[in-house]
């Protein structure tokens, strides 16, 4: 299954924002487009990463019986607090796209920091 950054970002927000995502809550991520797996994957790819604290799911006869992915530790805080704003987002991606880069995690921190960087100097020298 390919990465996708988009689902990463939506599940840390989701995270962020609720504390953890649960089977109950799941519904939300799905409504936004997503199938269940690649959901459970990408859970897994963002605890493996040292995202998020906890990540634990069980599943029956195709369905999903229980899921518990809670808590962001310093470092998933740290990359959604990069990248939460849409501008950043969008300015990031374009970046790396027209620049043929991976869309590895350690890619969209260094691009997201330096677009931050470039605004944060444009709004400084705006300011003087």
């Amino acid at each position: 299954m390919k990465r996708n950054m988009d689902l990463c970002r939506d599940l840390l927000m989701f995270i962020e924002k609720e504390d953890r995502l649960t089977t109950s809550k799941v519904k939300t991520v799905i409504e936004k487009g997503y199938e269940l797996n690649e959901i459970l994957y990408h859970c897994q790819l963002l605890q493996e990463h040292g995202y998020v604290r906890e990540f634990e799911y069980k599943g029956a006869l195709g369905r999903l019986t229980f899921l518990d992915f809670s808590g962001l530790t310093w470092e998933g805080h740290d990359f959604i607090d990069k990248i939460r704003e849409n501008t950043v987002w969008n300015k990031t991606k374009d970046v790396i796209t027209q620049k043929g880069l991976p869309m590895a995690l350690e890619v969209v921190q260094q691009v997201a920091t330096a677009v931050i960087t470039s605004m944060t100097q444009a709004a400084i020298h705006g300011m003087l």
